[in-house]
């Protein structure tokens, strides 16, 4: 109901203005016309306006104290979770730093037993090179043995021939046989 007298009013009002201000006589009666349209403006605006705009105006204010106070809650929510972040973060770079620190004393061990191993295998190596040398070299040794001895045996066996006759061959053989059958017996 307020809104169409408000619409009715406005029409009214409007047109009374416009009428009003259409002279272009200066006389008294079209001034003081224009200040009672006025004036009837400003309190039908006042009287009808007046109520719904203070309660627009204190809806609206409601609601951005409503707003400013589900934003404090929210920026003190972000805060603490802000906050926590933080310590998060802080447990992390300790967490991140402990782990350099063991992984880097970890990768020392490592390098350490590494080192260690490959002297044990070293040793075992140079152990097992030093014995198949050895071993090479009692073989040498005794090949070059057999070979002096055959040498030996060769050139004794030549020598022997040269200094000796038949005659006497024969006779070594003879007791040479001799021997043998005595044994067989």
């Amino acid at each position: 109901m307020k809104n169409k007298l408000i619409i009715i009013i406005l029409f009214i009002i409007i047109p009374l203005t416009l009428l009003a201000s259409e002279g272009n006589t200066h006389e008294i009666s079209t001034l003081i016309w224009r200040i009672l349209t006025f004036l009837i403006f400003i309190w039908l605006l006042y009287k009808f306006i007046k109520t719904p705009l203070i309660d627009f105006i204190n809806n609206r204010v409601m609601e951005v104290k409503k707003r400013l106070v589900g934003l404090n809650e929210e920026n003190s929510k972000l805060k603490e979770e802000l906050d926590s972040a933080d310590k998060m973060l802080k447990g992390v770079d300790s967490e991140i730093e402990e782990l350099k620190t063991r992984f880097r004393e970890s990768i020392e061990k490592e390098r350490e037993a590494i080192l260690e191993e490959g002297e044990r295998q070293l040793e075992k190596l140079r152990k097992s090179a030093e014995k198949a040398i050895e071993l090479e070299i009692r073989k040498a040794e005794i090949k070059l043995i057999n070979q002096i001895l055959q040498k030996s045996i060769e050139q004794s066996k030549k020598d022997i021939l040269e200094k000796l006759d038949v005659k006497l061959h024969n006779q070594i053989n003879l007791n040479r046989v001799e021997r043998i059958s005595e044994y067989e017996l």
